[in-house]
């Protein structure tokens, strides 16, 4: 990856049909005065009018289909001039100064090579998926069967999102963080060879945390940095074709990272719990919805 002394920071955003979030992402960014940076749009064949009225120096790629999130932010990357690249998600909102601490603490731990900052929703209060642990197919299990609210704090039951826990003081190191708000240092991102492409949506972002780990390298968490994430905003328009993406990806990373870890048995229970939890989610959605979905337009949701 080509880098520029006057450019610390390349921001990566992949955009699909994210509508005003889209220059609220950009404005959030743009605002990071005490960081040198750049901003890459990837734009996945949007249909909206997200990419107007951007700032006429925002680099833009446009896609003329949907890549999915892993190669739009591997697209980005090839652009990227920086020292280190942010993943941001358009519809996350970096807060003023937030991204000048998580440059900070990968600066100042030299065996770091992920950090993110505190994931809030709308409303403050803080949003699941910003600091947890890799979910591996046990937690998985417990999870899906609830075995996890009969002993919440024993260490091989405990839920893997660490959100409604105290919030550390300092930054600490943690399994992961989100691809929401993500920053990572280009010369660790070159060695891994970027986001695992065979991820259309969704777990990409742990796929890479699990794999700087396993290569013994810290993935950090900054109470300091902070970034506000209004969830699903791309998505909204297709609930059915994410989840299934959603899960399927699960499937995947379980079944490509845990492999040699775990009996072939019990990865294809976990699995087939995974795609009944899908089918659970769909049918609630689809009965759920209060006003009746024609033929047709159940076909643009799925």
């Amino acid at each position: 990856m080509p880098q520029h002394a006057d450019c610390q920071v390349s921001i990566v955003i992949v955009n699909y049909n994210s509508g005003s979030f889209l220059k609220e992402a950009v404005r959030s960014v743009m605002d990071q005065t005490d960081v040198t940076l750049e901003v890459i749009v990837v734009d996945n064949a949007s249909r909206d009018d997200s990419l107007d009225a951007l700032p006429e120096q925002i680099k833009i790629i446009r896609n003329d289909k949907n890549l999915g999130f892993a190669k739009g932010c591997n697209l980005g990357t090839a652009e990227a001039r920086g020292q280190y690249v942010l993943f941001l998600n358009p519809d996350s909102r970096l807060h003023h100064g937030s991204l000048a601490k998580l440059v900070e603490t990968l600066e100042q731990t030299p065996n770091a090579v992920v950090a993110g900052p505190v994931l809030l929703n709308p409303d403050g209060s803080e949003q699941a998926g910003g600091r947890r642990d890799i979910p591996s197919p046990w937690k998985t299990f417990c999870m899906l069967l609830h075995l996890d609210a009969l002993m919440p704090d024993h260490p091989r039951f405990k839920n893997f999102n660490h959100a409604g826990r105290p919030t550390p003081e300092n930054e600490i190191a943690v399994d992961a963080v989100s691809g929401a708000c993500m920053l990572v240092r280009s010369s660790a991102l070159a060695r891994q060879g970027g986001f695992d492409e065979e991820y259309f949506l969704h777990f990409e972002d742990l796929e890479l945390c699990m794999r700087m780990g396993r290569s013994k390298q810290l993935v950090m968490f900054v109470p300091a940095a902070k970034c506000t994430h209004t969830k699903g905003q791309c998505s909204v328009s297709r609930p059915i074709f994410v989840e299934y993406h959603k899960h399927n990806s699960f499937v995947k990373f379980m079944n490509r990272g845990f492999l040699n870890y775990y009996p072939t048995i019990f990865l294809f229970l976990v699995s087939a719990l995974v795609y009944f939890h899908f089918f659970g989610v769909s049918v609630k959605y689809l009965f759920s919805n209060r006003k009746k979905i024609q033929i047709s337009e159940l076909w643009n949701r799925l």
